[in-house]
């Protein structure tokens, strides 16, 4: 049995809407928004819980321009999994304003050849994060994307199998955001960086470029408890023991405004660091 917000080819711009503190909605039913419609949402705002079994946004190929926004603190949507985009195009999830979205296993953007669905995270308390063995996976249709900007968190427990692959536009990109990946997998994310797969977030132009090791902060935690500190003063998120952690660096002018000569020369560090790694490749 299914839950549909948008189920005929004619079910165009219906609305799922779930607001305010106390507000829970359970289901154990798979749930789909966009079935074969197109321009169907769901939204969960204000402090509501949502529950359910395995999402998907845009499930057809004719389900288009799909979307779910999941926003304000203390906002949680909890999933057997995601996948944004099964076989359609365009579909997209945010998550802004301190909200949290938890799969327990696969997050997919696009799956199999769907193209050009998008997952947005924004801003400091929002976060999409699981600790499953599955990781997060961009669809081979290409022009898929992960977006982590503003303080934002996605902890996934596995790279290796993303398909971030900047030849046919499935990026991971950053802005301010936290990627953090279980285990030791700084080789992976020095590998993406380098192909194009994690790319650096433009907000003025509304794209993706190409950085390179140098443009971004990265390092493995560690386990124990001096790891899961470690791993909160870097991001501010608790849990992150064990995880290899990556964000932006920002100019080394905005650094030094925001947090003084001693982060600075860290940041500074890192960067000369990352630039020997490139020029020795």
């Amino acid at each position: 049995a299914f839950n549909y917000v948008g189920f005929q080819s004619y079910a165009n711009h219906t609305l799922m809407h779930v607001s305010g503190p106390g507000t829970t909605y359970s289901t154990n039913f798979d749930s789909v928004v966009g079935f074969h419609g197109t321009g169907n949402r769901l939204v969960i705002e204000n402090g509501a819980t949502v529950n359910q079994s395995h999402v998907t946004i845009g499930y057809s190929v004719i389900s288009h321009g799909n979307s779910a926004s999941v926003s304000g603190a203390g906002t949680t949507w909890n999933t057997s999994s995601l996948t944004i985009g099964s076989s359609g195009q365009n579909n997209r999830l945010e998550i802004t304003g301190g909200a949290s979205v938890n799969p327990l296993t696969n997050i997919r953007v696009g799956s199999a050849d769907a193209a050009g669905n998008s997952i947005l995270v924004s801003g400091e308390g929002s976060s999409l994060r699981h600790n499953s063995f599955y990781g997060v996976s961009l669809g081979s249709g290409g022009d898929n994307t992960l977006t982590i900007v503003d303080g934002a968190l996605v902890a996934s427990n596995d790279l290796s199998s993303a398909n971030a692959d900047g030849s046919i536009g499935n990026i991971i990109a950053l802005d301010g955001g936290f990627l953090a990946v279980q285990y030791n997998q700084v080789a992976v994310v020095e590998a993406l960086i380098l192909s194009g797969g994690i790319r650096l977030w433009d907000v003025e132009a509304g794209q993706s470029i190409v950085g390179d090791l140098g443009n971004f902060s990265y390092f493995y935690a560690g386990g124990g408890v001096e790891g899961e500190a470690l791993a909160l003063a870097f991001t501010g998120y608790s849990g992150l023991g064990n995880y290899t952690l990556l964000t932006t660096v920002p100019e080394p002018s905005t650094v030094a405004l925001i947090t003084g000569t001693a982060v600075l020369a860290l940041a500074l560090g890192r960067r000369v660091a990352a630039r020997r790694k490139v020029q020795a490749a």
